[in-house]
């Protein structure tokens, strides 16, 4: 019930590994910094469902806020 119905029909259970490093910085009291990097290695499942061997997915984000 719910959730993606294409994933009923993979082969495997074993979608993947996911990595995720995260900092937060407090510069000052009007800024904030935080970053992420993540890197998943996708499973037995992915290998399966695709035609070619998945590379490594990476995701990056780096947010900056100044307050008044």
């Amino acid at each position: 019930m719910g959730g993606n119905p294409a994933l009923s029909f993979l082969e495997s259970k074993d979608y993947g590994v996911e990595g995720n490093l995260t900092f937060k910085v407090f510069w000052s009291r009007k800024i904030y910094i935080q970053g992420h990097v993540a890197v998943t290695f996708p499973g037995e499942a992915v290998n399966r469902a695709l035609t070619e061997d998945p590379s490594n997915w990476w995701s990056t984000m780096l947010f900056i806020r100044y307050a008044l």
